[in-house]
């Protein structure tokens, strides 16, 4: 999980986030169960945007009021693809409704969360920080997820938009370009250093290269 800065479209270090509370809003989304029952799931989020890329929806194994839906399955808005009920206890029973959005990887809660391997990963935005994701019936090229957070819950105003609350979002900008961070998983690489350093240190050993001072030569063959 790394932090991605979509203006620059780098990865920027934890140091260069600035952790801020600004306002925002908490978007309150029902999923319809899918056995066609009439029921549904009320699902509070920060980030409707991501909706696209829900893999599942969580609650807490102690919440009575969704004990006996865990294991059963969701229709997600605008796509009707079928998402499960997990129950996991990183999910805050006093928040929002109890019941939160799995989008992995929108966050390192989501992505690290136990109950993720029952819920496929897939990536809901890209590097320009555009959703990844388009509902079947989208014609124009993916949106920015500023464009996004005000058309997913318009899209969804008829069936599934419920409450809007005024909430203090924690956010992290880039301190480079000042845009919203989005964690991302990406891989990393790694070198191995042994055969690369064992050349660099025979030529100093051998007097091949010197160091000037001449006290670095300790620092450099032992450091």
């Amino acid at each position: 999980m790394i932090n991605w800065d979509p203006a620059s479209e780098t990865v920027v270090s934890d140091l260069e986030v600035v952790h801020r509370r600004e306002n925002g809003h908490l978007w309150e989304l029902r999923y319809p169960l899918a056995d066609g029952g009439g029921r549904h799931v009320v699902v509070a989020t920060t980030r409707p945007e991501t909706m696209l890329g829900d893999t599942g929806v969580a609650v807490h194994p102690d919440d009575d009021r969704y004990r006996d839906l865990v294991g059963q399955e969701v229709e997600l808005p605008l796509t009707g693809r079928r998402i499960p009920i997990v129950a996991d206890t990183f999910v805050e029973r006093e928040f929002g409704t109890g019941a939160v959005k799995v989008t992995p990887p929108t966050t390192s809660t989501t992505t690290s969360a136990p109950s993720a391997p029952g819920c496929p990963r897939s990536r809901s935005s890209t590097p320009a920080a555009a959703c990844a994701r388009r509902p079947p019936t989208a014609t124009s090229a993916s949106p920015s997820t500023r464009r996004a957070r005000r058309w997913s819950p318009t899209s969804t105003r008829s069936a599934s938009l419920g409450t809007i609350k005024d909430h203090k979002v924690p956010r992290g900008r880039s301190q480079r370009s000042g845009a919203v961070i989005e964690p991302m998983l990406m891989e990393q690489w790694f070198v191995k250093t042994q055969p690369l350093a064992a050349p660099a240190m025979a030529a100093v050993e051998s007097g091949k290269t010197r160091f000037v001072p001449e006290l670095w030569t300790k620092t450099y063959c032992t450091g």
